[in-house]
């Protein structure tokens, strides 16, 4: 029973550890979208692209989630969360959407101003990576 548990464990990281996490967007998406303008985005200091109000969706799943925060965005969920809580609070901008990764797909896919973060094994031909990491 040990080992079973142990071999799942291993299984488990080593599955978080080599999975690739992309931002997807809309097909329909024309503009090419830079690493620091998805930073901007996600850190709320821009709202638009193109005169387009965006659509920012960050994944429920801890592992996907502590990865994009920790990584991409080199911040803490903490840090992150009160970021988001005083934008709000001052009319400024608006926290990204939580949903599971699926339902982003399904967001993202159907939305043209539409910006989400997913695991890349999930990814279809419905949406289009703009940014891997």
């Amino acid at each position: 029973m040990k080992k079973l548990l142990l071999s799942s464990l291993i299984a488990f990281f080593t599955i978080a550890v080599n999975a690739e996490t992309v931002f997807i967007a809309n097909k329909n998406m024309s503009e090419e979208v830079s690493k620091a303008t998805l930073k901007k985005l996600y850190f709320g200091r821009i709202e638009a692209l193109n005169g387009q109000v965006m659509d920012i969706y960050l994944p429920k799943e801890p592992v996907i989630r502590h990865s994009v925060v920790s990584s991409f965005l080199k911040t803490s969920e903490k840090t992150l969360r009160r970021r988001y809580k005083k934008k709000e609070a001052s009319g400024e901008g608006k926290a990204p959407i939580t949903k599971a990764s699926s339902k982003i797909i399904d967001l993202v896919s159907q939305t043209d101003n539409a910006i989400g973060v997913v695991d890349s094994s999930l990814v279809n031909d419905s949406v289009k990576v703009i940014h891997r990491f």
